[in-house]
């Protein structure tokens, strides 16, 4: 089992759903089967016997549809020292789903029993846990003292317990069953547990209720990339995220002040009240108009910028002054993909770049422009703006093209052939050679302006 198996977070929703008893249906599994689990820590081992359920068969059989749902799981939920963790055993359908077993000792045999803690992915450990059956009941066995720790430290008493059949709703109810301590005893929790509690919980709250602070496009645009005459609209986005759901907040930061490191590039304006009451009613951004006046770049910045979100504990997202590059371009000429090669060799990593060239030649490295890998496979590859370092892994004829910028792209067509001894990279070319600007393999990490020759 590797360290850390990841389970995708719909599997953590499901884990942790409770049935309302309007979801009930004639199938559902009978309550005898969670009710009367029971629970025994001690100091150096921990029990969890869950009650005896008889089924038919074991397994996914043909022929019945209902079978054919799911998994088997008998787990556990635990806050612990405040990361929620799970105690379980599981065995997941084969994939033809079609599988029997002559015994529940037989399943439980097959399954995987572990200690996984879901925090914005179910991540599972190498912490031992035994599974096996004792009178048709299915019995987990937890012997590592610190895992018996973090679990059980606080001496809670009693936790939420679920088993999941196939055939049955997945929307398992978890039940709350009493735990017994028994000799030898767990100590009492001390001041350095308590401790290590409250820098967990820290942890949990600042990985489970995040965000951040941004300057946008009032329209949405991912990039602020402009030429000469363009204006745009920019705000403060601040959002607000409880796991993997985000809400922007409706903060007005009344002491906010907006900057420019270069006014010749770019002009920065308030938008007079008559002009933004709206935009301020809706965003509540203080929004400020920014015109392009020369090719460049520069930074704008705003400072002042405080909310009740001060206090998450997340270094760098919630800051008093935020700051955002903006590039100004001569009107775009072209868009083109480097390098330019009509042979590549299979499974070597190959640095590509997007470069952008003004109507007076003037090039301008890595704008917000992605390269699309169309390969025959069914599915596209979109390498992210300045990280386009490519392994081709299928032989044969490759397109790239690049998303639309300014209302251009570009598109090179190649080969993918069997790598020759000793090749590790497309063959350096002279500046020009491949109408590229440079033989540079390195993305710049912010638009450096270089003029041809």
């Amino acid at each position: 089992m590797s360290p850390r198996n990841r389970l995708p977070r719909t599997a953590l929703l499901a884990a942790m759903a409770i049935s309302s008893p309007a979801a009930a249906q004639d199938d559902r599994l009978p309550s005898s089967a969670v009710q009367g689990t029971e629970v025994r820590v001690s100091s150096v081992e921990a029990t969890i016997t869950f009650p005896r359920y008889d089924a038919a068969a074991w397994g996914w059989l043909a022929g019945d549809g209902r079978m054919l749902r799911g998994g088997y799981e008998w787990r556990i939920f635990m806050e612990g020292e405040g990361i929620p963790r799970q105690v379980h055993l599981s065995v997941l359908p084969p994939r033809d789903a079609r599988r029997s077993f002559p015994s529940l000792a037989a399943l439980v045999a097959a399954g995987d029993a572990r200690v996984c803690w879901p925090v914005m992915m179910i991540t599972c450990d190498q912490t031992p846990v035994d599974a096996d059956v004792r009178g048709g009941r299915v019995v987990l066995t937890l012997r590592d003292r610190a895992a018996i720790r973090r679990l059980f430290g606080l001496r809670p008493d009693s936790t939420m317990a679920s088993v999941t059949v196939p055939g049955r709703p997945q929307q398992a109810t978890w039940t709350t069953v009493p735990i017994t301590y028994v000799a030898p005893q767990l100590p009492p929790p001390d001041a350095a547990l308590r401790a290590e509690v409250a820098a967990a919980r820290r942890l949990v709250h600042a990985q489970l209720n995040g965000g951040g602070r941004s300057i946008q496009a009032e329209d949405f645009s991912s990039h602020l990339w402009l030429t000469p005459g363009d204006s745009v609209v920019v705000r403060i986005e601040e959002n607000r995220c409880q796991g993997d759901a985000c809400s922007e907040t409706a903060t007005s930061f009344a002491d906010a002040r907006w900057s420019v490191d270069d006014g010749s590039v770019v002009r920065l304006r308030e938008i007079p009240d008559t002009a933004s009451r709206r935009r301020r009613h809706v965003f509540g951004k203080r929004p400020v108009l920014l015109t392009a006046l020369r090719p460049g770049r520069t930074t704008i910045r705003i400072s002042g910028l405080h909310s009740d979100l001060d206090t998450i504990p997340i270094p760098g997202r919630f800051v008093p002054e935020i700051a955002r590059e903006i590039v100004v371009t001569g009107p775009v000429a072209a868009v083109r993909i480097c390098p330019r090669p009509e042979e590549v060799p299979g499974g070597i990593p190959i640095p590509f770049r997007v470069e952008l060239v003004d109507r007076e030649g003037v090039v301008y490295r890595d704008p917000p422009a992605n390269i699309v890998i169309h390969d025959g496979a069914p599915y596209l590859h979109w390498p992210a703006p300045g990280d386009t370092t490519i392994r081709f892994d299928r032989l044969g004829p490759v397109v790239l093209t690049t998303t639309p910028f300014a209302g251009l792209s570009d598109t090179v067509r190649l080969r993918v052939v069997a790598p020759r001894r000793g090749a590790s990279a497309v063959p350096a070319r002279r500046d020009g050679e491949d109408g590229c600007a440079s033989s540079s393999v390195s993305p710049t990490p912010l638009p450096a302006r270089t003029r041809r020759e």
